[in-house]
């Protein structure tokens, strides 16, 4: 089997992709089967994926509060919370 196909990496969002490539090998034959991008060309963009991770938890964590409030809460506060989701938006 050969996989003849061109491999991206998504770092912070975009396809990325690089001319350095790995052989990944078929753990029966030992025969290359494919190559696959070699990401440590992307030092500087790796570097920085721990603060994106953070950034999203926080927008999550921040969102499903809102969400859990919303389907919570009396109805008479739904317009704010409504007001609120259209602002962090």
């Amino acid at each position: 089997m050969k996989i003849d196909s061109d491999f991206f990496m998504t770092i912070n969002g975009q396809m990325v992709t690089t001319d350095n490539t790995l052989p990944v090998y078929n753990p029966a034959t030992r025969s290359v089967f494919a190559q696959v991008p070699d990401a440590s060309t992307f030092v500087k963009e790796l570097a920085d994926l721990p603060e994106t991770a953070r950034l999203l938890f926080v927008s999550y964590m921040a969102f499903s509060i809102i969400v859990e409030l919303y389907f919570n809460i009396n109805l008479s506060l739904r317009p704010i919370i409504i007001n609120a989701l259209q602002l962090v938006q």
